[in-house]
């Protein structure tokens, strides 16, 4: 990979390792990896799902509420990193953009057009890592922080010791409590993980689309680069400055969708269990923060958790929204050239590649569900309206 472009990605190949899943890892660090972080996110998987079992069978349903959420979002990590596992894919995509590196940055303009997508998608991952990471803390580090403060004497009466999740049903939780503790914190970070890595590395592949998209922009609106008030209709194709362009453009087009069908190909599926998911998860995370607001120390731990699903909800729609815009432009900056000085050839082209982009790419849902920001408001709405159904049954 070329120094400048892996300056950009370095970020997103190092969660990417810290979760196994960068598919230039050799096996064995592969292997290393998932030895460790395979069986941590999977006990917890096994607890939460034991303890929502056990609270349904001793009939209390706040802990079955209270596990209910975080369970499913533990399901959702998963979904996420288990898509990964099409290293191919994935591969084939970071191929494809190194090579587009360096056919398309040999020119200073076209360079500065993929280092500013580039850059955009480094800091994304940079705030989108800071903020998960942030509005999870106060969800981790409450009780240990309660812990300290009573063990050193700054919190006076009678504290429970709590876990984030419900386990007594079927544990000793007071017997194996630091365990468990240590446990469910490296399995909640270990979740973080994951989504973290793998909804910015979409988001990566989503800009390297848009860099390209501006670049057909550019040079679909510079076929013919003067005014020619003198027009061959049918010049020799070998002479034709105008033909050689918009046939450049027609090839990059078609990579353009075939790249992005890849992405959405990988990733339809995945993301409808996503969305259903994230979305039940929100409606349940309210539902506990808005039910314990007489109890501050539980209220504090869902109202950040509750954030952290918005989060992770809007970068999932961000991007569909950003590759129907660019790939949207297109029909318009093939209009907007001076097409009507070009030869009969390359308006040839030119009305294919209209044909082509009368319709913008769009990342989907299993088919059904547009990734966008009028579905992102959407999904809020169905979400706060389930919240209020299941506090009229409190």
């Amino acid at each position: 990979m070329e120094s400048s472009q892996y300056y950009y990605l370095k970020l997103n190949k190092y969660l990417l390792c810290c979760v196994g899943q960068w598919p230039y890892q050799t096996p064995l660090e592969k292997i290393l990896v998932g030895s460790v972080f395979l069986p941590i996110a999977g006990f917890q998987v096994m607890f939460q799902t034991w303890g929502m079992i056990a609270s349904l069978i001793f009939d209390d349903f706040n802990a079955f509420v209270e596990d209910f959420s975080p369970g499913l979002i533990s399901y959702m990590c998963f979904m996420k990193y288990f898509n990964f596992f099409n290293r191919q894919s994935i591969k084939t995509l970071l191929d494809t953009m190194q090579e587009d590196w360096k056919l398309y940055t040999k020119s200073k303009e076209e360079y500065d057009i993929m280092c500013k997508h580039y850059a955009l998608g480094k800091r994304v991952t940079f705030l989108y890592t800071v903020s998960i990471f942030g509005t999870m803390g106060p969800y981790m580090f409450v009780q240990p922080i309660v812990n300290v403060f009573k063990k050193f004497g700054l919190v006076n009466g009678t504290i429970v010791r709590e876990l984030m999740f419900r386990y007594d049903y079927f544990m000793n939780v007071e017997k194996y409590y630091y365990p468990l503790l240590l446990h469910t914190m490296t399995g909640t970070v270990t979740f973080i993980l994951m989504v973290v890595a793998c909804d910015s590395m979409i988001v990566l592949f989503i800009r390297h689309e848009c860099g390209l998209c501006e670049i057909l922009g550019s040079r679909l609106r510079n076929i013919v680069e003067s005014d020619n008030m003198d027009i061959e209709l049918n010049p020799d194709k070998h002479d034709d400055k105008a033909y050689q362009t918009v046939k450049s453009c027609a090839i990059l087009h078609k990579h353009i969708l075939h790249f992005g069908n890849t992405i959405e190909e990988m990733n339809t599926m995945s993301s409808f269990l996503q969305i259903g998911f994230n979305m039940i998860g929100m409606s349940f995370t309210q539902f506990q923060a808005i039910a314990n607001l007489d109890d501050p120390n539980m209220a504090v731990r869902f109202i950040p958790f509750s954030m952290c699903l918005y989060c992770i909800l809007l970068l999932s729609s961000l991007p569909g929204q950003q590759l129907s815009d660019c790939t949207g432009s297109i029909f318009v900056n093939t209009l907007e050239n001076k097409w009507y000085q070009s030869s009969i050839q390359a308006r040839k082209i030119l009305h294919i590649i209209l044909l082509k982009s009368m319709q913008p790419m769009r990342l989907t849902a299993g088919k059904l569900y547009i990734l966008d920001l009028q579905n992102f408001t959407a999904v809020l709405k169905a979400s706060f309206s389930y919240c209020m159904v299941l506090c009229s049954f409190k």
